[in-house]
C-alpha cells in the first residue's frame, strides 16, 4: 500500500475479509467490498472461498460460516482477480484495514496484482476521535455512533457498518468553546461552598469542549449554565442546558469529554 491518509474521501472502496485465523498461515474464507461514490453505496461484491482446509469451530462460531457452507465455493485463484478488479485503484477504506489489505495481497498474491491503493482506516480514526473509549472494534465504534449492526463478522456486513461509521465520524469534529459555563448567577449559599464543589468561574478559564454524540449526527455542544446544588453525597448540580434542567453529577461535568455511556451514567433527571 502507498500510505495511509486521515481524511474523509467521497469515493472510495471498503473492503473487508474472514479468515481461518490470523496468523501467515491462515486463509480467506470471505471477501467482500462496496464501491462509494460520493458518499453512496453503489456497486457491491461478496464471494464465499473455499480455504483448502477446516474452518475452526471458534471461527465459524464467530462468523457462521461452516465448512458446509464453503465445501462449494471457489479456490482463492478463481475469485482473486475479480475482487482485485473490482477494487481497483481506489481509495481502500477498512476498520484495521491494514490486516484485510496485508491478507488480500498475500493470498491473492500469485494470481493477481497486489493493492497498492492510499487507504483510510476508521480504526485510527475512531482512537484519534474517541480516546476515552477502552476498545475501538467495529462493534464499539458502531454502537457509540448509534449505528445498527444486525449482523458481525461477515465480511458485506461489516464493509457496510465500516461504511456508515466513516460517514458518521466524518461531522464528529470537537468544537471548541472560550467559555462553557457562565458561573456568574450561581446560587450557592457561600463562596466556600463554590471553592469546595470547584465551582468558580476560574475552573472553566481555559476552552474546554462538552460533546453530546448524536447517532449519525456527529457532535452537539451544549453550552450549560450551573444553577445550583442538589445533593452533596453524591454531589449533584443542576445545571440549564438549552433551557432544559438537568441534575448531573459533578464528576461527570469536570471530565468535559463525555461519551454517550457516560451521558447516560452521569444525568440523573432529563
Amino acid at each position: 500500500m502507498k500510505r495511509e491518509n486521515i481524511y474523509f474521501p467521497d469515493n472510495y472502496v471498503v473492503i473487508d475479509v474472514e479468515t481461518t485465523g490470523l496468523q501467515s498461515t491462515d486463509k480467506i474464507i470471505e471477501l467482500a467490498a462496496l464501491k462509494v461514490k460520493n458518499g453512496e453505496i453503489v456497486d457491491s461484491y461478496q464471494q464465499l472461498v473455499n480455504p483448502g482446509m477446516e474452518i475452526p469451530k471458534s471461527v465459524q462460531r464467530i462468523t457462521g460460516i461452516t465448512n458446509e457452507m464453503v465445501s462449494n465455493a471457489p479456490d482463492i485463484c478463481e475469485v482473486a482477480e475479480a475482487f482485485r478488479s473490482f477494487v481497483g485503484t481506489s481509495t481502500v477504506v477498512g476498520h484495521n484495514v491494514n490486516f484485510d489489505v496485508g491478507f488480500v495481497n498475500r493470498c491473492l498474491g500469485e494470481f493477481a496484482e497486489a493493492i497498492q491503493s492510499d487507504y483510510v482506516d476508521t480504526l485510527k480514526i475512531s482512537r484519534d476521535l474517541m480516546p476515552r473509549m477502552s476498545h475501538h472494534r467495529l462493534c464499539d465504534v458502531a454502537e457509540e455512533l448509534g449505528i445498527s449492526q444486525p449482523v458481525a463478522h461477515r465480511a458485506l456486513a461489516d464493509c457496510e457498518t465500516t461504511h456508515y461509521c466513516l460517514q458518521a465520524l466524518k461531522s464528529y469534529k470537537p468544537v471548541e468553546l472560550s467559555s462553557l459555563f457562565d458561573l456568574s448567577d450561581a446560587e450557592c449559599s457561600t463562596l466556600e461552598l463554590q471553592k469546595e464543589l470547584g465551582l468558580t468561574p476560574k475552573t472553566f478559564d481555559e476552552p474546554k469542549p462538552l460533546y453530546y454524540r448524536r447517532p449519525l449526527g456527529g457532535t452537539r455542544i451544549l453550552p450549560c449554565k450551573f444553577i445550583g446544588l442538589v445533593s452533596e453525597q453524591p454531589t449533584v448540580v443542576k445545571i440549564s442546558v438549552e433551557d432544559r434542567e438537568i441534575d448531573i453529577a459533578l464528576d461527570f461535568l469536570k471530565e468535559m469529554q463525555p461519551t454517550q455511556k457516560e451521558i447516560e451514567r452521569y444525568v440523573i433527571n432529563v
